[in-house]
Protein backbone atom coordinates (compact mmCIF):
# COMPACT_ATOMS: atom_id res chain seq x y z
CA UNK A 1 0.00 0.00 0.00
CA UNK A 2 2.86 2.40 0.60
CA UNK A 3 3.47 2.72 -3.14
CA UNK A 4 -0.19 3.29 -3.99
CA UNK A 5 0.42 6.98 -4.81
CA UNK A 6 2.65 6.35 -7.88
CA UNK A 7 0.40 3.44 -8.77
CA UNK A 8 -2.71 5.63 -8.73
CA UNK A 9 -0.95 8.40 -10.67
CA UNK A 10 0.03 5.85 -13.29
CA UNK A 11 -3.54 4.57 -13.57
CA UNK A 12 -4.85 8.12 -13.91
CA UNK A 13 -2.34 8.98 -16.63
CA UNK A 14 -3.34 5.93 -18.63
CA UNK A 15 -7.02 6.70 -18.09
CA UNK A 16 -6.64 10.26 -19.37
CA UNK A 17 -4.25 9.48 -22.21
CA UNK A 18 -6.80 10.08 -24.94
CA UNK A 19 -6.85 13.24 -27.02
CA UNK A 20 -9.80 14.28 -29.18
CA UNK A 21 -9.22 14.49 -32.92
CA UNK A 22 -12.65 14.33 -34.56
CA UNK A 23 -16.17 15.30 -33.58
CA UNK A 24 -18.01 11.98 -33.73
CA UNK A 25 -19.65 10.05 -30.86
CA UNK A 26 -17.99 10.32 -27.44
CA UNK A 27 -16.69 7.47 -25.26
CA UNK A 28 -16.04 7.87 -21.48
CA UNK A 29 -12.94 6.85 -19.56
CA UNK A 30 -12.44 7.57 -15.87
CA UNK A 31 -10.39 6.90 -12.73
CA UNK A 32 -11.40 6.29 -9.10
CA UNK A 33 -9.79 5.89 -5.69
CA UNK A 34 -11.17 5.23 -2.23
CA UNK A 35 -10.52 3.81 1.24
CA UNK A 36 -12.18 0.77 2.70
CA UNK A 37 -12.14 -2.01 5.26
CA UNK A 38 -11.34 -5.64 4.63
CA UNK A 39 -11.60 -8.92 6.51
CA UNK A 40 -9.17 -11.63 5.41
CA UNK A 41 -9.32 -15.33 6.29
CA UNK A 42 -6.15 -17.36 5.66
CA UNK A 43 -5.47 -21.07 5.28
CA UNK A 44 -2.61 -23.31 4.18
CA UNK A 45 -1.77 -26.88 3.31
CA UNK A 46 1.32 -27.05 5.51
CA UNK A 47 2.38 -24.18 7.75
CA UNK A 48 2.63 -22.70 11.22
CA UNK A 49 0.23 -19.76 11.30
CA UNK A 50 2.26 -17.80 13.82
CA UNK A 51 5.26 -17.90 11.50
CA UNK A 52 3.23 -17.06 8.37
CA UNK A 53 0.88 -14.47 9.92
CA UNK A 54 2.64 -13.30 13.07
CA UNK A 55 -0.38 -14.47 15.08
CA UNK A 56 -2.34 -17.65 15.77
CA UNK A 57 -5.56 -16.07 14.51
CA UNK A 58 -6.50 -16.97 10.93
CA UNK A 59 -9.04 -14.16 10.49
CA UNK A 60 -7.75 -10.59 10.47
CA UNK A 61 -9.32 -7.20 9.81
CA UNK A 62 -7.58 -4.20 8.34
CA UNK A 63 -7.72 -1.02 6.30
CA UNK A 64 -7.61 -0.99 2.51
CA UNK A 65 -7.30 1.28 -0.50
CA UNK A 66 -8.69 0.71 -3.99
CA UNK A 67 -7.64 2.51 -7.17
CA UNK A 68 -8.91 1.83 -10.67
CA UNK A 69 -9.01 3.14 -14.20
CA UNK A 70 -11.51 1.97 -16.81
CA UNK A 71 -12.88 2.48 -20.31
CA UNK A 72 -16.58 2.15 -21.12
CA UNK A 73 -17.52 1.21 -24.70
CA UNK A 74 -21.13 1.98 -23.75
CA UNK A 75 -23.08 3.14 -20.70
CA UNK A 76 -23.64 -0.39 -19.39
CA UNK A 77 -20.23 -2.09 -19.68
CA UNK A 78 -16.72 -1.06 -18.64
CA UNK A 79 -13.28 -2.69 -18.69
CA UNK A 80 -10.28 -1.66 -16.65
CA UNK A 81 -7.44 -2.31 -14.24
CA UNK A 82 -7.76 -2.15 -10.46
CA UNK A 83 -5.44 -2.27 -7.45
CA UNK A 84 -6.57 -3.31 -3.96
CA UNK A 85 -4.13 -2.93 -1.07
CA UNK A 86 -4.76 -4.23 2.46
CA UNK A 87 -2.84 -4.26 5.72
CA UNK A 88 -3.64 -5.48 9.20
CA UNK A 89 -3.62 -2.09 10.92
CA UNK A 90 -0.63 0.11 11.74
CA UNK A 91 1.95 -1.65 13.92
CA UNK A 92 5.27 -0.39 15.25
CA UNK A 93 8.21 -2.82 15.39
CA UNK A 94 5.84 -5.76 14.97
CA UNK A 95 4.96 -8.18 12.18
CA UNK A 96 2.37 -6.77 9.77
CA UNK A 97 0.41 -8.93 7.27
CA UNK A 98 -0.18 -7.17 3.93
CA UNK A 99 -1.92 -7.99 0.64
CA UNK A 100 -1.61 -6.43 -2.81
CA UNK A 101 -4.09 -7.39 -5.55
CA UNK A 102 -3.65 -6.35 -9.20
CA UNK A 103 -6.58 -7.24 -11.48
CA UNK A 104 -8.05 -6.82 -14.92
CA UNK A 105 -11.82 -6.53 -14.58
CA UNK A 106 -15.09 -6.18 -16.44
CA UNK A 107 -18.24 -4.60 -14.98
CA UNK A 108 -21.87 -4.48 -16.07
CA UNK A 109 -24.67 -2.13 -15.00
CA UNK A 110 -28.27 -2.73 -16.12
CA UNK A 111 -28.92 1.01 -15.91
CA UNK A 112 -27.21 3.68 -17.93
CA UNK A 113 -25.06 5.82 -15.65
CA UNK A 114 -26.12 5.60 -12.00
CA UNK A 115 -27.35 2.42 -10.39
CA UNK A 116 -26.29 -1.09 -9.33
CA UNK A 117 -23.45 -2.95 -11.01
CA UNK A 118 -21.65 -6.28 -10.88
CA UNK A 119 -17.99 -6.87 -11.69
CA UNK A 120 -15.57 -9.75 -12.05
CA UNK A 121 -11.86 -10.00 -12.66
CA UNK A 122 -8.65 -11.98 -12.56
CA UNK A 123 -5.07 -11.07 -11.74
CA UNK A 124 -2.09 -11.55 -9.46
CA UNK A 125 -1.75 -11.22 -5.68
CA UNK A 126 1.17 -10.78 -3.32
CA UNK A 127 1.05 -11.69 0.36
CA UNK A 128 3.75 -10.34 2.65
CA UNK A 129 4.47 -10.52 6.37
CA UNK A 130 6.38 -7.27 6.84
CA UNK A 131 7.90 -5.30 9.70
CA UNK A 132 5.59 -2.43 10.66
CA UNK A 133 6.89 1.10 11.23
CA UNK A 134 3.93 2.54 13.12
CA UNK A 135 3.50 5.26 10.48
CA UNK A 136 0.17 5.65 8.71
CA UNK A 137 1.80 7.11 5.57
CA UNK A 138 4.71 4.63 5.35
CA UNK A 139 3.55 1.60 7.36
CA UNK A 140 6.05 -0.99 6.07
CA UNK A 141 9.77 -1.00 6.88
CA UNK A 142 12.25 -1.14 4.01
CA UNK A 143 13.67 -4.57 4.73
CA UNK A 144 13.16 -8.15 3.62
CA UNK A 145 9.77 -9.60 4.60
CA UNK A 146 9.47 -12.37 7.17
CA UNK A 147 7.39 -14.30 4.61
CA UNK A 148 6.15 -13.47 1.11
CA UNK A 149 4.72 -15.07 -2.00
CA UNK A 150 3.05 -14.32 -5.34
CA UNK A 151 0.05 -16.08 -6.82
CA UNK A 152 -3.17 -15.57 -8.74
CA UNK A 153 -6.53 -14.29 -7.57
CA UNK A 154 -10.15 -14.03 -8.64
CA UNK A 155 -12.37 -11.01 -8.00
CA UNK A 156 -16.16 -10.65 -7.76
CA UNK A 157 -18.03 -7.57 -6.59
CA UNK A 158 -21.39 -5.81 -6.46
CA UNK A 159 -22.10 -2.16 -5.79
CA UNK A 160 -23.88 1.08 -6.51
CA UNK A 161 -22.52 3.81 -8.73
CA UNK A 162 -23.38 7.51 -8.47
CA UNK A 163 -22.31 10.50 -10.53
CA UNK A 164 -19.05 11.06 -8.62
CA UNK A 165 -18.81 8.10 -6.22
CA UNK A 166 -19.26 4.35 -5.98
CA UNK A 167 -19.80 2.02 -3.03
CA UNK A 168 -19.17 -1.68 -3.43
CA UNK A 169 -18.51 -4.97 -1.67
CA UNK A 170 -15.82 -7.11 -3.25
CA UNK A 171 -14.77 -10.71 -2.64
CA UNK A 172 -11.26 -11.83 -3.60
CA UNK A 173 -9.84 -15.35 -3.53
CA UNK A 174 -6.05 -15.51 -3.63
CA UNK A 175 -3.81 -18.55 -4.05
CA UNK A 176 -0.04 -18.66 -3.55
CA UNK A 177 1.73 -21.96 -4.04
CA UNK A 178 4.50 -21.20 -1.52
CA UNK A 179 5.44 -18.46 0.93
CA UNK A 180 9.17 -17.92 1.26
CA UNK A 181 11.31 -16.45 4.04
CA UNK A 182 14.19 -14.05 3.38
CA UNK A 183 16.67 -16.96 3.60
CA UNK A 184 14.72 -18.81 0.83
CA UNK A 185 13.27 -21.39 3.20
CA UNK A 186 9.62 -22.35 2.73
CA UNK A 187 7.26 -20.85 5.32
CA UNK A 188 3.95 -22.19 3.97
CA UNK A 189 2.61 -24.23 1.08
CA UNK A 190 -0.79 -24.04 -0.66
CA UNK A 191 -1.43 -20.62 0.91
CA UNK A 192 -4.94 -19.17 0.50
CA UNK A 193 -6.68 -15.95 1.43
CA UNK A 194 -10.39 -15.12 1.25
CA UNK A 195 -10.93 -11.38 1.53
CA UNK A 196 -14.06 -9.23 1.65
CA UNK A 197 -13.63 -5.50 1.03
CA UNK A 198 -16.19 -2.75 1.69
CA UNK A 199 -15.08 0.34 -0.25
CA UNK A 200 -16.38 3.84 -0.98
CA UNK A 201 -14.66 5.44 -3.98
CA UNK A 202 -14.49 8.98 -5.27
CA UNK A 203 -14.63 9.03 -9.05
CA UNK A 204 -13.21 11.72 -11.27
CA UNK A 205 -15.74 13.23 -13.69
CA UNK A 206 -16.03 11.18 -16.84
CA UNK A 207 -13.42 12.22 -19.36
CA UNK A 208 -15.28 12.26 -22.64
CA UNK A 209 -13.27 11.88 -25.80
CA UNK A 210 -14.46 11.74 -29.36
CA UNK A 211 -14.48 8.60 -31.41
CA UNK A 212 -11.38 8.42 -33.55
CA UNK A 213 -9.21 9.92 -30.83
CA UNK A 214 -5.57 8.90 -30.64
CA UNK A 215 -3.52 8.08 -27.58
CA UNK A 216 -1.10 10.56 -26.07
CA UNK A 217 2.19 8.67 -26.12
CA UNK A 218 3.71 10.69 -23.28
CA UNK A 219 0.87 9.95 -20.87
CA UNK A 220 0.66 6.28 -21.81
CA UNK A 221 4.41 5.71 -21.38
CA UNK A 222 4.49 7.77 -18.17
CA UNK A 223 1.52 5.92 -16.72
CA UNK A 224 2.96 2.50 -17.57
CA UNK A 225 6.37 3.43 -16.11
CA UNK A 226 4.78 4.59 -12.85
CA UNK A 227 2.67 1.42 -12.70
CA UNK A 228 5.77 -0.77 -13.22
CA UNK A 229 7.71 1.32 -10.68
CA UNK A 230 5.04 0.73 -8.05
CA UNK A 231 5.11 -3.01 -8.73
CA UNK A 232 8.91 -3.14 -8.61
CA UNK A 233 9.07 -1.26 -5.33
CA UNK A 234 6.77 -3.68 -3.52
CA UNK A 235 8.76 -5.14 -0.63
Amino acid sequence: MKHSIPLVIGLCLVATAVRAQTSVERVPVWAAIGPGFGVATFSCGNCTYRRALGTDSRRLGGSSITAEAAWAPNRHVRFGIVYDGWLNGVKKHDSLPTLDFFNLFAAYSPRAGRGPFIEGGWGVVRYGLQLGTGSFFDPVARRDPFAAGWGQNYRLGVGWSGSCFAAHVTYLLGRERTLWAADSSAVATRWRENVIFVVVEARAPEYRVREGARLSGFKVVGGILLFVYALARLP
